[in-house]
């Protein structure tokens, strides 16, 4: 089961059309022939929404909302380092007791956590079951990378290898293995559960790029086993919502309140794909916007006058390296817009 909906059928409705425009019109509808061709009609604003908003002001709205996709892959990388490695390790290769120190996480009352200057990522573990004295959706308290949470006093005698059974021993799969002294142990991957939250603020009080840029990054609770199943099939859910973009450069301050994302492989490599809505101020404008961000398919925004995202004045497609683009308006204006 999805921890996520599909992304509409209507919004990829939406992508056809605006391909349709871009690929069987011509933006140069609004052009002065002087009887040798048609020539681009030069103008320095345009009309939206009610109002008029200069291309220079377009094109650092359309700039900045680049920063923020750029932003999101970037962190969806770091997501699949957490999730795909340590999480599809421990259903496939056992508990890597040394993973704190391989992923350089810190371990405190059932968190684990790496933080790198204003990066953080926190993941958390649960029972998905009732266990003991423990309910279903309770957290974990003991270290699940620690040999002693499963098995304590381990030495050897006449008989071979002893050990007491630690707090979280029926949490183990099947037989367990020793390495010298080190246990080798399989989870029961329905038992547990996990979510991972990540946030990641930038600043520069010099101004001279983003003045503050917070990225929010958070799964839903899954299971060990369902999280790999999902992974390997339509993709594993996780939601970019309390994101925000207050920049000095560009002058813009966009907010994302709605996004989908999800998480896959195939047999050569990760993919990280979905979609986002939020709104973008500028001056006196207000306008709403919805994308994809992916490094799947091609990168686009649309953009929209009403929350409700049915008015539309145009979509941006980014380019693959994101760096810049072009914006096609519905009255048949195109805008080129190139980060610095």
């Amino acid at each position: 089961m999805k921890v996520f909906p599909k992304i509409p059928a209507v919004y990829f409705m939406l992508i056809a059309l605006s391909f349709y425009a871009l690929f069987c019109t011509n933006p140069n509808d609004n052009s002065n022939n002087n009887g040798g061709g048609q020539t681009q009609k030069k103008i320095d604003s345009l009309s939206l929404c009610g109002g008029a908003i200069p291309k220079d002001s377009l094109a650092e709205i359309l700039d900045g909302n680049m920063v923020i996709v750029g932003g999101y892959l970037t962190q969806g990388m770091s997501l699949q380092r957490i999730a795909a490695d340590l999480i599809i390790g421990m259903a496939l290769n056992g508990v890597n007791f040394g993973a704190l120190n391989t992923y350089k996480l810190s371990y405190n009352s059932g968190t684990y956590s790496y933080v790198s200057g204003m990066h953080s990522i926190n993941l958390k573990f649960f029972f998905a079951q009732d266990f003991g004295s423990f309910h279903a959706g309770d957290i974990i308290p003991y270290n699940l990378f620690s040999i002693g949470s499963y098995l304590t006093n381990i030495s050897v005698g006449l008989n071979g290898i002893t050990y007491n059974e630690g707090p979280l021993y029926n949490l183990i799969e099947g037989s367990i293995s020793f390495n010298n002294l080190t246990p080798k142990i399989t989870l029961k991957t329905t038992l547990a559960s996990f979510t991972i939250q990540s946030t990641s603020l930038t600043l520069d009080t010099a101004g001279t790029s983003v003045d503050s840029f917070f990225i929010s990054m958070t799964t839903l609770p899954a299971t060990i086993q369902t999280f790999t199943e999902q992974v390997n099939a339509e993709g594993f859910g996780f939601s970019y919502d309390s994101t925000f973009f207050i920049s000095k450069k560009y002058d813009i301050n966009e907010t994302i309140y709605g996004s989908t994302f999800y998480m896959r492989k195939n047999d050569t490599t990760w993919f990280f794909d979905g979609y986002y809505s939020g709104d973008v101020r500028k001056e006196n404008f207000h306008f709403y916007l919805r994308g994809i961000a992916s490094n799947l398919q091609q990168n686009y925004t649309g953009y929209y006058c009403d929350a409700a995202f049915a008015d539309s004045f145009g979509v941006a497609i980014h380019d693959r390296s994101l760096l810049f683009g072009h914006f096609y308006s519905v009255f048949g204006d195109t805008l080129f817009y190139l980060l610095e």
